[in-house]
């Protein structure tokens, strides 16, 4: 930085510090499933499949498909689960992307 007048060096330094929250992301224990991960926290807080279905506005039938592997949840539906669950949304997306992550992975050692 050059002070105004003259060519020489600033010799002020200004120092800026960010503080960033970061949830604490568990990664898969044991490569559990998405569906796997949202059964064992809805059971943990002692919900329902119909309540979670209900929370986030779909049915009990696609939680069910969820939760036993058929499906993954849409992109709008994976921050009303994390909110269902009390949990935050990255935790939830973290089990989302891990699932994919393991997918991808399963499907190269097939070729």
């Amino acid at each position: 930085m050059l002070r105004e007048g003259n060519n020489e060096e600033c010799s002020q330094v200004v120092t800026v510090a960010f503080c960033i929250e970061m949830p604490i992301i568990e990664p898969l224990t044991m490569n559990k499933s998405f569906g796997e991960q949202l059964r064992v926290e809805r059971k943990k807080n002692g919900f329902t499949v119909q309540m979670i279905a209900s929370a986030c506005g779909t049915s009990r039938s696609y939680i069910t498909l969820i939760e036993n592997g058929k499906r993954l949840p849409g992109k709008k539906v994976i921050p009303k689960i994390a909110l269902a669950l009390h949990l935050k949304t990255a935790v939830v997306l973290n089990w989302y992307l891990e699932d994919i992550s393991h997918r991808m992975k399963k499907d190269l050692e097939l070729v």
